[in-house]
């Protein structure tokens, strides 16, 4: 999408096994809570969520070549005034 800043995350190596990736994709709602969480307290990114940008969080195992998890919060998610 138009006006999204994203951030994308390599899991390699011990992390990027099965029994890892599926500890994630289950526990995926925890880690999208956490994720919005920092997200909604960043200082850092004030500028952008004042602007409405979406963010998206896109998590690729390296073994596969292909993400695996995707998070997109957008203004409304984060509460942008």
């Amino acid at each position: 999408a138009a006006r999204t800043y994203s951030y994308w995350y390599a899991l390699s190596g011990r992390l990027d096994k099965d029994d890892v990736r599926e500890e994630l994709r289950r526990r995926s709602g925890e880690l999208k809570e956490r994720v919005l969480r920092s997200l909604r307290n960043s200082i850092e990114l004030k500028p952008y969520k004042d602007e409405g940008i979406s963010f998206s969080y896109v998590y690729v195992s390296d073994s596969l070549g292909k993400p695996f998890l995707r998070f997109t919060f957008t203004a409304k998610d984060y509460g942008a005034r």
